[in-house]
């Protein structure tokens, strides 16, 4: 039997896989040589049977072959992940609540909890048009510090992040709807948090920290307030809803909880007489809620209570 040739004389060979063209044992061509190999089979005269031998058809032939099986592999490879990762987005999606309610607290929230599950007012809004209501021992909290209004914006995005949902609607009360309004100042579609609306129960309007409804896919929020509150009359420059600035104004729906008391807003008698929570559910209800036959009542006292806010307004400066 006659000899093989050694692994000196098959030194054009790509890898032993491609040894059997030359019926030799296969030594690995090195990059460079690989390099200039294929240059010289790359000539114009390619075409030219004379002039390109058949160990250079043989090495090209190898090299178009050696790439088409790895792209063939990588894209199987690629194709296969996709599935995968779509399989996962489409479980993720169908776990993920269609909305969830934000309850956010303001300062003072140690003696009045009202925020918390399990309260009289946590129960009451979830079985009247809030069922989505965020439940979990895990809840958002903050200092409730004014110079951490900000800060608690940020990690209320990173909640939001850990607890996802398809969208959310943020009810802060006090200085927690001005949480909530520097939230959709910061947020980016990139973040994936749709805010779908805000329900600020007496808050703290003042210019530093205003809603940008360019954020809210509905482009309408709520203010819950009395006709008088003397803990946001007290504070400088502050407005007890956002009829003063003429850019929300229209974007806004006031609805007024009695005639003072800074928390009658999260009191769940002041909801159920005044049928809050009808007034404040026509935009991002939850599939689940049935809405009352107070609703109308509620809409007809809200266009009588604008003139009583008109009158508690009297001499504030217009923005």
């Amino acid at each position: 039997m006659a000899r093989q040739p050694n692994g000196a004389s098959c030194r054009d060979a790509l890898s032993r896989r491609f040894s059997p063209l030359w019926g030799c044992r296969s030594a690995h061509l090195p990059p460079s040589s690989l390099r200039s190999e294929l240059a010289t089979v790359r000539n114009p005269s390619f075409g030219d049977s004379k002039a390109t031998s058949r160990r250079q058809r043989h090495v090209l032939l190898a090299a178009q072959h050696k790439s088409s099986s790895v792209t063939i592999r990588l894209f199987s490879a690629a194709k296969a992940l996709m599935a995968i990762a779509r399989k996962a987005v489409v479980g993720q999606m169908s776990r993920m609540p269609s909305s969830m309610t934000i309850l956010i607290h303001g300062r003072w929230s140690t003696s009045n909890r009202w925020y918390r599950p399990g309260s009289s007012f946590h129960d009451y809004i979830h079985q009247h048009g809030f069922s989505d209501v965020y439940s979990g021992d895990d809840y958002f909290y903050w200092s409730g510090e004014n110079v951490d209004r900000k800060r608690a914006a940020k990690e209320l995005i990173q909640w939001c992040k850990d607890h996802p949902a398809r969208k959310y609607r943020l009810m802060g009360h006090s200085q927690g709807a001005n949480v909530a309004n520097w939230l959709t100042q910061l947020i980016r579609p990139s973040d994936g948090i749709d805010v779908c609306t805000l329900v600020h129960l007496c808050p703290v309007a003042v210019r530093e920290f205003l809603p940008n409804l360019s954020n809210l896919s509905s482009g309408e929020f709520f203010t819950v307030h009395p006709i008088r509150d003397l803990v946001v009359q007290r504070h400088p420059n502050a407005d007890q809803d956002y009829q003063n600035y003429q850019a929300l104004r229209d974007h806004e729906t006031v609805v007024f909880c009695g005639p003072r008391g800074h928390y009658s807003s999260v009191d769940e008698d002041k909801w159920d007489e005044y049928g809050i929570g009808d007034a404040v559910t026509t935009v991002c209800r939850v599939r689940s809620s049935v809405p009352s036959m107070k609703h109308r009542s509620v809409v007809k006292r809200r266009s009588n209570v604008r003139s009583l806010a008109k009158i508690s307004k009297r001499g504030r400066p217009q923005r």
